[in-house]
């Protein structure tokens, strides 16, 4: 729910003043676990108050699964809505703090629609960044909480994401019980270099903990034990990337992440790749109001030519 939207982001980025933005993201995750890969299609959007100091946003996932001898499926994700505050717009300083909220709304209970968890869900962002000369340096921690019970039905929380799942340890799986969440503490820290004004490459470290607990519920087997206390406590993943201006307003993002725990027994995927656009409302409308004014020009001159 963080990843697909961490690279983009103007409001920390080095212009000015944030724009209002539109942004589309795909997220190819290669899978290891039962040979699944996942495709997630993501829309965000960020609307900007107060010349920047303030902000509101938006985001809802779509998920394609595909597995090998299994039919493919499509899931709906968590939906968001959130605000940002950057006290630190107006001072001209080259550094930058950041504190967002965003709340998650239940994606539905029934899993054979819905991934997510059928529960709200808290996210709190504290962002540090400072530019000097042509590099951006940022340091985002984030705590990612439950706000109330998973309502899903679940026999084996096939609904949650593995790292959020809780460890079961009984034969059974009782359908009717809600499911513990875990709460979830994540770093992130990357350098962008602007190699030119329209392309500029990244790099960056995530630390998430905890790393991973039971995949599924249900009974446990004595192989399945063993293959659990190899699980180490935090998720580590490197990413590597790149922006580049496809025209003026628009931006085309192309990250690859690799999680640095390589053992297939253990990993969560083999690697994955993110590919977003942005959009920047006001240039959009801009260039729309251009060529509108071109357009007339030219009906203007095409008049006079005629009389």
């Amino acid at each position: 729910m963080i990843s697909s939207t961490r690279f983009v982001d103007p409001f920390t980025g080095k212009r000015e003043k944030p724009s209002d933005y539109f942004l589309i993201t795909q997220d190819f995750q290669k899978g290891t676990i039962d040979n699944s890969n996942l495709h997630t299609t993501t829309v965000f959007g960020e609307f900007n108050f107060a010349g920047g100091k303030f902000a509101a946003n938006f985001s809802a996932p779509w998920t394609y699964y595909e597995q090998k001898d299994r039919s493919d499926a499509s899931r709906y994700g968590k939906a968001f809505v959130g605000a940002k505050w950057n006290p630190l717009i107006d001072t001209g300083w080259p550094f930058f703090i950041i504190l967002e909220g965003r709340l998650g709304f239940p994606s539905g209970g029934d899993t054979d629609k819905f991934a997510g968890g059928d529960y709200y869900s808290g996210i709190a962002n504290l962002t540090l960044g400072a530019t000097w000369k042509q590099f951006l340096f940022v340091l985002r921690g984030s705590g990612i909480f439950p706000l109330s019970k998973d309502h899903a039905n679940l026999d084996t929380q096939s609904g949650l994401p593995y790292w959020a799942q809780t460890a079961s340890t009984t034969t059974t799986q009782n359908t009717e019980e809600h499911p513990e969440i875990q709460k979830i503490t994540q770093w992130f820290a990357y350098v962008t270099y602007f190699w030119t004004k329209d392309l500029s490459v990244f790099g960056g470290l995530l630390y998430r903990t905890p790393y991973v607990n039971v995949i599924g519920g249900g009974s446990l087997l004595e192989e399945d034990s063993e293959i659990q206390k190899k699980f180490p406590k935090a998720f580590k993943e490197a990413s590597l990337g790149f922006n580049y201006t496809l025209t003026k307003g628009t931006y085309l993002t192309i990250a690859g992440r690799l999680p640095l725990i390589r053992d297939p027994e253990i990993r969560l995927y083999d690697y994955a790749i993110t590919t977003s656009v942005s959009f920047e409302i006001p240039e959009w409308r801009d260039s729309s109001k251009k060529s509108e004014k071109e357009a007339e020009e030219f009906e203007s001159e095409e008049d006079l030519e005629k009389k």
